[in-house]
């Protein structure tokens, strides 16, 4: 279980891959006696490194050695650390300056860039929005074989927030609504599916807060949780192969495959939105997926009764500006909804 912070999760895992590559081929219990430590550790730490493609395994149970890729190198990986504020802070921006700074689109894959920028942008919403922290804490490595990066704040922790806004027990009943996905402590801002979605999409998501430690491997298909020593606010880490074959289209289709109805033609795509309201930025960032392959983009309203201003902001502003070559105007929309477009701001002629 990664039941260590981000720092000391990654020097753990480099100590073992540089004594590999110094010492030369060696077995679990050699790198476990020389390194001070556990078997356990060990193991998981190698399981991941042969994931990554890092090390090579060779023979079976008690005669298993590992060896470093001869083809792995030394040089330093495109790394990102900073600290911010989180009062003003708007989480799209923070991945637009990554996103420059490492030039992610020539280092990861177009599929990899989808899914980090989905990721990184519910998880750091989620640490501004919810977790009360001054302060939040960003690192991002593009690692040889995959892009991994953890979002730390020093707030109320994720878990007791949930239990005291639904009067649960305690925060191990929280745990459980956070792993269902379906629970917000702001309603009116967010629909609570958007960490749910994220827990989908790596290959490797650990969430850790105060005593509590819960980690999704998707790759294993398997979810575990457990104690760990305690720590201050929430930190969320998050890991994929920088190649991957996974589509963030293909998760969204899976998990909420009735979410909206489209209507295709070679250049234009009418989308009715199905749902009474749509609030969440996480629901906008589900929307616009796919959608840059057409150059018109109509969303029909009929029926919708309201929106949220992340949504709208998430939908009507930061997608076209990202995508200005895409036309977009809204549909049978109410005056509710429209004031809410005016109000972020959207340009005249979408509405």
């Amino acid at each position: 279980m990664l039941t260590k912070s981000y720092s000391e999760h990654m020097d753990t895992k480099q100590k073992i891959l540089n004594y590999i590559i110094t010492e030369g081929e060696s077995s679990g219990a050699e790198i476990a006696r020389n390194l001070t430590i556990s078997r356990q550790a060990v193991n998981r730490h190698i399981r991941t490194l042969a994931e990554e493609g890092l090390l090579i395994r060779e023979g079976n149970t008690r005669g298993t050695r590992y060896h470093a890729q001869s083809n792995h190198s030394s040089k330093k990986t495109p790394s990102y650390r900073r600290c911010f504020l989180t009062e003003g802070l708007e989480e799209d921006r923070v991945f637009n300056e990554i996103h420059h700074r490492l030039d992610l689109s020539h280092a990861i894959s177009s599929n990899c860039l989808q899914i980090v920028q989905y990721a990184f942008t519910e998880i750091l919403n989620n640490a501004i929005d919810h977790a009360k922290s001054r302060k939040v804490d960003i690192q991002l490595d593009v690692q040889q074989y995959l892009l991994q990066f953890s979002i730390r704040d020093f707030g109320i922790g994720i878990f007791s927030n949930i239990a005291n806004s639904f009067k649960l027990k305690s925060e191990y009943d929280a745990l459980s609504w956070v792993m269902k996905g379906k629970k917000t402590t702001i309603p009116d801002r967010h629909t609570g599916e958007g960490l749910f979605f994220t827990t989908k999409v790596g290959d490797t998501i650990s969430i850790r807060s105060h005593r509590i430690a819960v980690n999704f491997l998707n790759s294993k298909q398997d979810i575990y949780t457990g104690e760990q020593s305690s720590l201050k606010g929430t930190e969320v880490y998050f890991s994929i192969k920088r190649k991957t074959r996974r589509s963030l289209k293909a998760v969204f289709d899976e998990y909420a495959p009735e979410e909206y109805e489209y209507r295709f033609n070679r250049t234009r795509v009418n989308i009715k939105l199905s749902q009474k309201s749509y609030m969440s930025r996480s629901e906008g960032r589900r929307l616009v997926i796919g959608l840059e392959k057409f150059r018109e983009v109509v969303f029909d309203f009929n029926g919708v009764a309201s929106i949220g201003q992340a949504f709208c902001d998430e939908v009507f502003r930061i997608y076209p500006m990202h995508n200005k070559n895409i036309a977009i105007s809204v549909e049978h929309a109410n005056p509710v909804i429209m004031q809410m477009l005016k109000h972020v701001g959207v340009d005249n002629t979408i509405i």
